[in-house]
């Protein structure tokens, strides 16, 4: 008898989960009313955009006609805009690729090197590299609704063709405050430093966790944080790696 209702039990849930699993394919019902039917569409489009964090790391050796200072670590805030596609391959998996324009800022300073001034004693410097780097960058991605629920985790890759470099850099007199380069300023544009050249490609291999947003017939949003992980350098010749850190949001109308 027990064996019975447990079996009993198993059975209503089992059939409650499938046909729930069918009723929201998406993640969502659209089905409002018997009266106004709606097939759900499984292809989407969409625009998308978010606000990055890199975090930088590595070892760029900076020159001014000499080796002056090491660059290790650096940060920068960046965004990213562009489109998307989302295919959903079954009622919990969904493919997706995008195509975007994207912006690594970096910023990063160093110790200079200390060098008698006469009359004034030591003077102290402080280095300062500020890096803006553009790519035209396209995702793949897939993604696992968890538990019929509207949550999501995710994994894909980012590849970025390079399409603008700019790096400025600078000095600034630390100590002592009464400090002056020749133009009397305590901060000065240097002209002819120079870091290794920048790789035309990016790969960056990325986990999602997200959640889509039901925004009404057929229409819905994805909001996701994602992690982006370094495993190709940034620089031609020295060691440059990046952690990438997002907040997305896409929008998808079928």
């Amino acid at each position: 008898m027990l064996l019975r209702r447990i079996f009993t039990v198993i059975s209503f849930l089992l059939f409650f989960l499938f046909s729930q699993n069918k009723l929201i394919s998406q993640g969502f019902d659209w089905q409002y009313s018997p009266r106004l039917p709606f097939e759900t569409p499984d292809f989407f489009l969409g625009v998308n955009g978010n606000l990055t964090y890199y975090l930088h790391f590595g070892s760029l050796d900076f020159t001014e006609n000499y080796k002056c200072c090491t660059f290790t670590n650096g940060e920068g805030v960046g965004s990213i805009f562009g489109i998307n596609a989302e295919y959903w391959q079954t009622p919990t998996i969904a493919l997706s690729g995008s195509l975007s324009y994207m912006t690594v800022p970096g910023n990063f300073e160093a110790d200079g090197e200390p060098l008698p001034v006469y009359p004034s004693g030591i003077y102290y410097y402080k280095n300062e590299f500020n890096s803006k780097i553009a790519f035209v960058a396209t995702e793949l991605e897939a993604k696992w609704r968890l538990f019929l629920t509207h949550f999501f985790v995710g994994a894909g890759i980012r590849i970025g063709v390079l399409v603008s470099n700019k790096s400025e850099f600078y000095e600034k007199i630390v100590s002592p405050p009464e400090g002056r380069f020749n133009d009397g300023s305590q901060r000065r544009t240097i002209a002819n430093g120079v870091i290794s050249d920048i790789q035309p490609l990016f790969f960056n291999p990325k986990l999602n966790f997200g959640y889509d947003l039901n925004l009404g017939l057929g229409t819905y949003s994805s909001i996701i944080f994602s992690t982006g992980f370094p495993i190709v350098n940034v620089s031609k010749d020295s060691k440059w790696l990046t952690w990438i850190f997002q907040l997305n949001i896409k929008l998808f109308k079928g």
